[in-house]
């Protein structure tokens, strides 16, 4: 009868390296997703401040910051 023994050492050795790939990996993509999002949106701003102009624009972004003020004089 052939005994085999494991070793545990290497295993866990294995399985930490492993741990950590996949949170690197994750990280990674994180940082590459905000990256984009964040180049994505400012796009996005650029285009609608060329769409509706920086008056019109500056003026609904007043009114929003208004209303939010009100509501929350009115939830404290």
């Amino acid at each position: 009868m052939n005994t085999i023994y494991i070793d545990r050492r290497k295993l866990l050795r294995h399985a930490r390296a492993l741990a950590f790939r996949a949170c690197v990996g994750l990280v990674l993509v994180l940082a590459i997703l905000g990256h984009v999002l964040v180049l994505l949106l400012g796009a996005l701003d650029a285009l609608l401040t060329a769409w509706l102009g920086l008056p019109r624009l500056s003026r609904s972004t007043r009114r929003f910051v208004e209303v939010v003020r009100e509501t929350w004089e009115a939830d404290l």
